[in-house]
């Protein structure tokens, strides 16, 4: 039904970027879904412009023992289109003390995908609830102001740091991102 709705929008505004969050499961790795997860958000990421995995869902996205490099490729290439690789479920602080996210973009004309950049980010030590969908919902808001989707990846990225360095609580477990800075932070960020 999602996918049927972002379809007609396409087709009447075919440039309209959609960007896809393939939750899959929660942050804690509980099932969201009675059904199968994967088998819902197939047909919306058909339509997508980036879909924004993080290694757990690549993981189930693209079976097999490839490098997560070549399973992000395989995913760019089944869908024709960019992929932003978030690493932030990866080794831990005292493992590695940084998150490294990667742009997979998807390069039409030769029908294949190229690792177009990657930015490193302080690891925060803390389990946050959100992240993702803030993430996604800001890489959407920066590409809905006419911002290149590089520069939409950038600015959406910083903006979440900032989100998870505020981040508070409203109940025991997950942080919350702080989603709201008031009217500075567009021009902190920029």
């Amino acid at each position: 039904l999602i996918a049927q709705c972002v379809n007609r929008l396409q087709a009447r505004q075919p440039a309209i970027p959609v960007i896809v969050d393939p939750v899959l499961g929660s942050g804690g790795g509980d099932a969201l879904s009675i059904q199968d997860a994967l088998l819902a958000v197939q047909p919306v990421m058909h339509c997508a412009t980036l879909i924004t995995p993080n290694l757990p869902e690549l993981g189930r996205l693209v079976s097999g023992t490839d490098s997560d490099d070549v399973k992000a490729k395989k995913l760019t290439a089944q869908f024709a289109c960019d992929v932003l690789l978030k690493g932030g479920h990866g080794a831990t602080r005292e493992v590695m003390p940084e998150v490294i996210n990667h742009w997979f973009e998807w390069q039409h004309e030769q029908q294949m995908a190229n690792l177009a950049r990657s930015w490193i980010w302080p690891r925060i030590s803390d389990a946050f609830h959100g992240t993702g969908c803030t993430l996604a919902a800001a890489i959407a808001a920066r590409l809905a102001l006419g911002e290149s989707v590089g520069t939409s990846l950038t600015v959406a990225q910083s903006y979440v740091q900032r989100c998870l360095e505020q981040a508070y609580v409203v109940a025991p477990g997950q942080l919350i991102p702080a989603r709201y800075f008031g009217t500075t932070l567009n021009k902190e960020i920029v």
